[in-house]
């Protein structure tokens, strides 16, 4: 059985990014993701950016190609999962899972609330396979405002069935949740 590790990315990784990003996005049909979203993938730009602030990381084979990433972004005090891909070729391997993982460590290091995301909910890989790592559906009313402004975004996009999903990590300071209800009235 092949091995795998996963670790923070580096500079010589970036480049393979886009592709994994690109052939992953091939398992979907057309009619879940549009064609011109299909083949929008992240900047190396924003690669750079991501690794430079420790917030990418890589899935390796064992000959040291990637063959998996996920990216966040910390937005008050919440780790936001942009992006997470694996290789179709090594799908049901469990590296998603350690991806997760890894992610979920960093963030409890970081003392970070929450982590949260947006995700198909009718497709197995994605809404039901962050349900068994914890994560749980938050109603638009609830959800953290940064999460709000991604699902108007990709539904403005043509993205359909999407939800937002939130893993907490710690209870948020008690001014924080009312500055939430604040701007829900």
């Amino acid at each position: 059985m092949e091995t795998y590790s996963i670790q923070l990315a580096l500079p010589e990784h970036l480049e393979q990014l886009q592709q994994i990003e690109y052939i992953s996005a091939s398992r979907f049909s057309s009619e879940t993701l549009p064609l011109p979203i299909r083949n929008r993938v992240i900047s190396l730009e924003e690669h750079t950016r991501a690794q430079a602030a420790g917030q990418l990381w890589v899935a390796l084979a064992e000959n040291e190609q990637p063959i998996g990433f996920a990216l966040v972004h910390v937005v008050n005090m919440m780790a936001y999962l942009a992006e997470i891909d694996v290789h179709p070729n090594y799908g049901c391997r469990g590296i998603g899972n350690a991806l997760i993982t890894t992610i979920i460590q960093w963030a409890k290091n970081k003392h970070l609330h929450c982590i949260g995301l947006t995700t198909f909910t009718h497709i197995p890989w994605n809404a039901p396979f962050y349900k068994k790592l914890g994560f749980e559906s938050v109603d638009v009313h609830r959800c953290p405002e940064y999460l709000v402004q991604v699902l108007i975004k990709e539904s403005e996009d043509g993205l359909q069935n999407r939800t937002a999903m939130i893993l907490k990590l710690c209870e948020a300071p008690e001014q924080l949740k009312q500055s939430r209800l604040d701007n829900t009235s």
